[in-house]
């Protein structure tokens, strides 16, 4: 008699352990991620929840400040003077003043120094004077046809000496329709 071979064990090819594989990192990967977003959700809850004490405890804070309100209104802050006249300087057009003064040139003039003076609504502008003729030719030609219309005045002049030369300040200001 002769002997039968029977095999028992069913082998799986190597593409089933594949598909295995894979399913099952598949399946670690997408626990990773349901971890990942149940841990967010609880921290926006955790947020959500901070919000509304913090916005409660603002709420009783400004119900306790309306109260005492009028004696602390009557206070400025030290630096509100500052920001004031900065917000003032940042909403003044520097740029059409320098545009102005840079389009006009006059030999025997030289522009000193310039001060802005948004309150007022232009410039101070301190000028160094070879004659007076020049002066007044700097003076017409800054006023003749600028736009939107600037009007600039004489402040102060000092004479020219033969060791010095002379010193003028001119105001100049937005004229009536630029306001």
């Amino acid at each position: 008699m002769r002997a039968l071979n029977v095999n028992f064990v069913w082998r799986r090819p190597i593409w089933s352990w594949l598909a295995i594989a894979a399913s099952t990192a598949f399946a670690v990967a997408a626990m990773h991620q349901a971890w990942s977003a149940m841990a967010i959700v609880n921290d926006v809850r955790t947020v959500e929840s901070e919000v509304v004490r913090l916005t409660l405890a603002l709420d009783e804070k400004r119900k306790q400040a309306s109260v005492g309100a009028p004696a602390q209104a009557a206070a400025e802050p030290a630096y509100f003077k500052d920001a004031l006249e900065l917000s003032e300087l940042a909403a003044f057009d520097a740029g059409m003043v320098l545009r102005v003064l840079e389009a006009v040139q006059v030999v025997g003039v030289k522009v000193t120094s310039l001060d802005m003076v948004p309150k007022d609504g232009g410039s101070r502008v301190e000028l160094e004077v070879a004659d007076s003729t020049a002066l007044l030719q700097y003076l017409e030609q800054l006023n003749a046809g600028t736009e939107p219309p600037h009007i600039w005045q004489l402040l102060r002049t000092q004479s020219p000496t033969p060791t010095n030369a002379g010193t003028a300040s001119i105001l100049g200001r937005a004229g009536v329709g630029a306001r």
